[in-house]
């Protein structure tokens, strides 16, 4: 999410010093009336600024690259303005440099897509939360400009970008990174299997490791007390991206802290985008916009939930001033029940196709809006207070359609049979026993902790089955997604008999609506020989 709430007192400055900057001045082109000190237009060695869509430096060879581009001595300079113990990652002074560059050539501040693929370029992981441009007349002046900032309202380390204009201005960029992550060099194009290695500056939540090759899935990653981690990637596949996100999960939402796109040829320019004409898109544009990529996915599209766009955008706007932090309240289906499944993706854009194409590009997002079992989606947007552009969030919904109980058993049977090369037999006594024990979980009158020991004690107790026997429990919003694992006494081959108990609805206590599946398999009955 794009946190721009902070820098107010830096536009401020701007303003005050009547440059051309972000929430400053109106941009201005060369003034006739004013000598430049520095004429960079006739240098050879000042690079032209980069065309729309074009970049303004070489890039990094690798993510988290350690080798630096060749400092411009106004870089130096302003380096020790700010009198840094903590060097930036080469990757991020290539960005300020890069951002710099498209600054000085459109005069505002470029997309967050444009952002992105500046980032991706440059062999940063991330798009930074807070970036500050202004051009001035001189070196000199941009200098005094900068001089006026607090210090001690930037904490951690900075990166600043230089870019010479053509007639003798300059424009300085400074760039403040989430100060959370560090990862070690990772090769674009990597042959094999790679370590993906870095180390945690600070945060709560819970840190994940997301690939996505064609399928979506969640490494298994290592990590010690001092915060270093690690997760073994992949080696890709030929002719197939590997996308690489790092998050932090905090309750219900997951937040990219990282992402690399491997195994793809560098680009030679991005997408550009107009300025919007609306400061946020109508929430049909971007149902819109998901429902193309959906269509390209080859899965249904989904239906916009209409009713909770306007409660979205009042929470992503306390979300975004701090006076939130936990999940929406009311995000009920049309029956007052909780959906079956809500995933949040949050994103930013200057308009919908680039906030939605954003989201896609990491594997959590595709999870949340291309993922077959989500069949909603709600939208809230806020727009940029100093930008053009938005912060928007999605939420991928499944509302909770329940099956009757001996639908539920078919489908199950239906995976249970191949998995195992052979059928089990129903059994009334069995699924009767099941069935009371589902019944009482729903019902509030066994608690779930309780559901399993309940179910043995009856077995004991009843003397429903002779020789081995296996039995236990879940729960679950889709019966054809169930893991098979969770039916793991049902693998034996040594059961023979089965007896399934399903009930469904809201779980009580207000959770979310879901199957509950109670199970019992034998070895033998009493009647048997």
């Amino acid at each position: 999410m794009q946190q721009r709430s902070g820098w107010q007192w830096l536009g401020a400055a701007l303003a005050a010093m009547g440059m051309a900057g972000c929430g400053a001045a109106k941009p201005r082109g060369a003034d006739p009336k004013v000598a430049p000190v520095t004429e960079a237009g006739d240098r050879a060695d000042v690079p032209p600024l980069p065309a729309p869509g074009r970049f303004y430096t070489p890039g990094l060879a690798d993510y988290a690259g350690t080798v630096h581009l060749t400092p411009d001595p106004l870089e130096l300079r302003l380096r020790m303005l700010f009198k840094r113990s903590i060097e930036p990652p080469a990757s991020l002074d290539c960005l300020a440099r890069e951002h710099a560059g498209r600054f000085a050539a459109d005069r505002r501040d470029p997309s967050p897509g444009a952002t992105q693929a500046i980032a991706d370029h440059c062999g940063y992981w991330g798009r930074p939360n807070h970036t500050r441009s202004a051009t001035a007349r001189s070196e000199e002046e941009l200098i005094a400009h900068f001089e006026k900032i607090p210090l001690d309202k930037i904490p951690g380390a900075i990166a600043v970008g230089v870019a010479r204009n053509p007639d003798g201005r300059v424009t300085g960029t400074l760039v403040v990174p989430p100060a959370e992550l560090r990862l070690d060099p990772v090769p674009r194009a990597p042959t094999g299997p790679v370590t993906l290695r870095g180390r945690l500056l600070r945060g709560d939540g819970t840190l994940e490791v997301w690939v996505d090759d064609g399928a979506v899935r969640e490494l298994p990653i290592k990590a010690d007390s001092a915060g270093r981690f690690e997760a073994q990637l992949p080696a890709p596949k030929a002719g197939q991206p590997l996308i690489v996100e790092i998050v932090r999960k905090q309750g219900l939402f997951r937040r990219t802290m990282g992402l690399m796109s491997l195994n793809l040829p560098r680009q030679a320019g991005y997408a550009t985008r107009a300025l919007p004409k609306l400061p946020r898109p109508a929430p049909t544009a971007l149902v819109a916009a998901i429902n193309t990529a959906r269509v390209d996915a080859k899965v249904p599209a989904l239906r916009s939930a209409d009713a909770l766009h306007t409660r979205l955008d009042g929470w992503l706007a306390r979300l975004a001033t701090g006076e939130s932090t936990g999940a929406p309240p009311g995000m009920l289906d049309d029956r007052g029940w909780p959906f079956a499944v809500t995933r949040y993706g949050f994103s930013a854009g200057v308009d919908a196709e680039e906030a939605v194409a954003l989201l896609l590009e990491t594997p959590t997002g595709r999870r949340t809006l291309l993922d077959p079992a989500v069949n909603q989606v709600g939208v809230g947007t806020r727009a940029f207070s100093q930008a053009a552009g938005f912060d928007a969030v999605f939420l991928g919904l499944a509302r909770f359609d329940s099956q009757p109980a001996s639908a539920v058993r078919e489908v199950l049977h239906a995976r249970l049979t191949p998995a195992r090369k052979g059928p089990l037999t129903d059994n009334a006594g069995l699924e009767a026993i099941a069935q009371r024990i589902a019944d009482d979980v729903m019902a509030g009158r066994t608690p779930w902790k309780q559901a399993i020991p309940t179910l043995m004690d009856t077995i004991r107790a009843e003397r429903p089955v002779r020789g081995a026997f296996g039995a236990g429990g879940f729960t679950t919003a889709d019966p054809a997604r169930v893991e098979l694992e969770k039916l793991k006494h049902a693998f034996d081959p040594a059961m023979k008999h089965v007896g399934l108990g399903v009930a469904s609805g809201p779980l009580p206590g207000g959770g979310a609506p879901r199957y509950v599946i109670m199970y019992i398999v034998a070895e033998k009955l009493p009647g048997d020989g």
